[in-house]
Order: structure tokens, then C-alpha cells, then sequence
């Protein structure tokens, strides 16, 4: 598994957009695309990467969901 892009929108003051291309190769059962979950303003990128890298977040868990075109928001 590869994280081939990560993005991270903060731009609305009441939430924090994280998004994650993960690609799966190997895992046939799991969708290769973007993930998305939305953190409280309050949590800084640094906060939201460090959750991720402790185990505490995974981005294969959250839902599906692209982060579309930056104007749209």
C-alpha cells in the first residue's frame, strides 16, 4: 500500500479536510482512491499527521471521498 498524495484543507474555519490517495495493489478487497475525514479546526496538521503516525488515525478507515475541485468549496 502507498499514500501517492495527501491533502489537507484549511480553509473552513469550523474543520480541518484531510484527504489521502491511497493506492492497494495487492489488496484486491480494499478500493484503490481518495479518503476523506474532517477533523475539528482546533487539531493543526501537525496534530492530525503525528494521530496518523502514532496508529491513533488510518486513513484506510475513513470513507471515500475526493477532494474535488478547490473552487467548489
Amino acid at each position: 500500500m502507498t499514500y501517492d498524495e495527501i491533502r489537507i484543507d484549511v480553509r473552513d474555519p469550523q474543520l480541518t479536510h484531510v484527504y489521502v490517495f491511497c493506492s492497494l495493489p495487492e489488496m484486491g478487497h480494499v478500493p484503490t482512491g481518495w479518503r476523506h475525514k474532517a477533523f475539528p479546526a482546533k487539531f493543526s496538521s501537525l496534530d492530525i499527521l503525528t494521530l496518523w503516525a502514532k496508529g491513533k488515525e488510518d486513513p484506510l478507515k475513513w470513507d471515500m471521498g475526493s477532494p474535488g475541485r478547490p473552487e467548489a468549496r
